[in-house]
């Protein structure tokens, strides 16, 4: 291209009033609206949570269950009486840990 090119003089009076957009705005617009950078959003928000669901896989669990029998509605009446941890109540603990632990370690 050489340098005898000029353009016309009212060239600049017919486009005063059109500004070009600013590209942090076409790439912000771009990231929100288009398909395939949705769907690889999607993707990355299904990896995190299904990497939050491994990490819960390896924290030990701990139920404990009572079973209190007593009659009414009063359930800690007989606590001090001495048949109380005869035959109307039932307690327990269970306790469990991943076995497997370091296999589920490498997968989050």
């Amino acid at each position: 291209m050489t340098g005898d090119v000029i353009p016309a003089d009212k060239w600049e009076e017919q486009n005063t009033g059109y500004t070009l957009p600013v590209l942090d705005e076409l790439l912000y617009n771009a990231k929100v609206t288009h398909p395939k950078l949705k769907l690889y959003n999607y993707k990355l928000q299904i990896q995190e949570v299904e990497r939050k669901l491994k990490f819960q896989d390896l924290l030990p669990t701990i139920n404990v269950k009572a079973n209190l029998l007593n009659k009414g509605y009063d359930l800690l009446n007989g606590i001090g009486k001495a048949g109380f941890y005869d035959n109307n109540n039932k307690f327990g603990i269970d306790i469990g840990f991943a076995i497997a632990a370091e296999r589920g370690a490498g997968r989050i």
